[in-house]
């Protein structure tokens, strides 16, 4: 199913009224650096970095690595997650990019068990909101979160400390040593957010709780990258909602928009097949 050209802040086809995401270039920036995949049980977001075209690449590499992984049947999100880093890491070895690198944050539903099973590297997150209160599913692997477990500084003190841009985990980077990488069962329900830090560098987690509350998920995704980029962030800002407790149907690939909500080019590169 391709994704819409036609309204940059609604990017799904109608057939999935459930589930929406909304990928935006940040200002002034050349390119967007996220990818993010959705299939019914599949939820990925990445958040490239390395300058120029690396971090693109280094984003979608990771990204079509993780979904080629699950669908060949590998169910183990920590094994899904090496996989990525070594594609990441091979990908600049031969195209001499050794800085490209990628935070990934991958979510898969699995209903027998009635769980969203969650993996990640890096600062890209996952929220849950369920019965009214936000949870914050993943923690990020920056120097920020490092001070805050050393108790050094407080969870608050650490929203806009320098330390929240300098990554102690990620994707390749130069480096064939397995980073360190997140693992987590949730309970499938409620409300589910994947996001890169484009919109956690401009909001805070109630600002975030509170705009997911909305009703319509094409307008909670406009709303949360909008209210990013109006808070002043300036990095480009994906979004992955879905509402775990509605049926969900079909696969959908990201597009990036420009920093006026305009298209600025073609879709994300194929991850999956229907």
């Amino acid at each position: 199913m391709a994704p819409s050209t036609d309204d940059p802040d609604f990017l799904l086809d109608d057939d999935l009224p459930h589930i929406t995401a909304y990928s935006r270039r940040g200002a002034g920036r050349e390119h967007n650096q996220d990818t993010f995949a959705v299939e019914r049980h599949l939820w990925i977001v990445a958040d490239g970095m390395g300058g120029h075209e690396g971090g693109k690449t280094a984003s979608a590499v990771a990204t079509a690595t993780a979904v080629s992984a699950i669908h060949h049947g590998e169910d183990d999100l920590e094994t899904v997650i090496e996989r990525c880093h070594e594609a990441v890491w091979l990908t600049g070895y031969f195209l001499d990019q050794l800085t490209m690198g990628s935070t990934i944050v991958v979510a898969v539903r699995d209903e027998d068990a009635g769980t969203v099973q969650v993996a990640w590297c890096g600062d890209s997150r996952a929220y849950l909101v369920h019965d009214g209160e936000l949870t914050r599913l993943t923690t990020d692997h920056n120097l920020a979160q490092d001070q805050v477990d050393a108790g050094h500084i407080t969870a608050d003190e650490a929203w806009d400390h320098y330390g929240q841009s300098i990554l102690t985990s990620a994707l390749g980077c130069g480096s064939p040593d397995i980073p360190t990488i997140g693992l987590l069962d949730t309970p499938g329900q409620g409300r589910l957010l994947l996001c890169s830090d484009g919109l956690t560098s401009g909001l805070r987690d109630e600002q975030i709780a509170s705009l997911l509350k909305g009703d319509d998920l094409t307008e909670v995704a406009r709303d949360l990258a909008s209210a990013a980029v109006d808070a002043g962030s300036t990095d480009d800002t994906t979004v992955v909602v879905v509402d775990l407790e509605r049926e969900l149907g079909g696969i959908f690939r990201g597009q990036e928009a420009d920093d006026a909500g305009e298209p600025a080019g073609d879709a994300v590169p194929a991850v999956g097949e229907e």
